[in-house]
């Protein structure tokens, strides 16, 4: 779909999105065996279903930073930052961890962590629950709150963390090893994370029926963004734009400016607008689909170009 190319996130409802997401990294989880936990040996030896788990992990935190820097203006990106706390809030209902870990890892590199003017447009309860859905997933005593999520809900389609899954597999098999334990199954310990792995991946899928579900509990819908805070606050000028800080015409040049930024923010309103007509008759399997491919079709930035992106967003 050529449109895809140019949609943004904000097309798209965060229960689409998260549901989407679901059953992208669902499939991918399935085809993990508890075998290849076992035998995975990164980066010499990884095996090619969890190597393909973490490559979509990678990807997907690569989208969320592009899709924040895509737009020239700061509360737009707020906006976008708002859509992905959403996303993550929905995750957790979901039960997909992975993908929460992801999502929540994204909003806190380096590239997106910088951009105070953009920080300043999102709301103060969309940063509490931005530090609830951190929290959740925090390494902190050794994932405890994760732990315990775990613990609820098993009836429920679920995508655990692979990290904690690799990390808590890797301690149990070397202390097997230290204690002259043969076979690493044999520890009551080790055959519990495989059990479980398997249970996930033979139980409960994904499906569409679950947005009616996680509608009824969903946060409130509004736009939680500050769109008091403005670029207008800096004297940095947009990609694009040539820098007139002469002395003698700076209120010119604000006014200038706050034009500019102004025609920014109606185009890119105006795009979404037009956006929305085309897709608002689209039933949940066709807009499903389309965020799919929304998603898996995203351009590859490299770190480098990420970097020198937030930059020239936010010198």
């Amino acid at each position: 779909m050529e449109m895809a190319a140019n949609t943004t996130i904000l097309l798209f409802r965060p229960l689409t999105i998260s549901l989407q997401l679901c059953l992208i990294e669902h499939s991918l989880f399935c085809k993990i065996e508890p075998a290849h936990l076992l035998v995975h040996k990164p980066p010499q030896h990884p095996s090619p279903s969890i190597h393909a788990s973490t490559e979509f992990f990678n990807y997907l935190t690569r989208l969320v930073e592009t899709s924040i820097l895509e737009p020239l203006v700061p509360n737009i990106r707020g906006m976008v930052i708002h859509t992905w706390v959403k996303v993550a809030w929905c995750l957790l209902q979901l039960r997909n961890y992975q993908t929460l870990k992801g999502v929540v890892s994204a909003l806190g590199t380096p590239p997106i962590a910088r951009l105070k003017r953009t920080w300043q447009c999102v709301s103060k309860k969309t940063m509490a629950t931005l530090k609830q859905l951190k929290d959740l997933v925090s390494e902190q005593n050794n994932y405890s709150q994760y732990r315990e999520l775990m613990k609820k809900n098993v009836t429920r389609p679920s995508v655990p963390f692979l990290g904690v899954v690799i990390h808590d597999l890797t301690y149990l098999m070397a202390l097997a090893k230290k204690e002259n334990i043969g076979d690493p199954t044999a520890d009551k310990r080790v055959k519990e994370i495989l059990d479980q792995i398997d249970y996930y991946r033979k139980g409960p899928r994904y499906n569409l029926a679950m947005l009616a579900d996680l509608e009824l509990r969903e946060p409130p819908s509004s736009v939680s963004v500050n769109t008091t805070a403005s670029a207008t606050t800096s004297n940095s000028p947009m990609p694009g734009q040539v820098s007139t800080s002469s002395a003698g015409s700076s209120g010119k040049n604000s006014r200038t400016f706050r034009s500019g930024e102004k025609k920014m923010k109606y185009g890119m309103v105006q795009k979404m607008l037009d956006e929305y007509q085309m897709v608002k008759e689209f039933d949940d399997e066709s807009l499903g689909a389309f965020c799919a491919h929304w998603i898996l079709s995203r351009r590859w930035y490299t770190e480098k170009e990420i970097d020198e992106i937030s930059l020239l967003r936010e010198p």
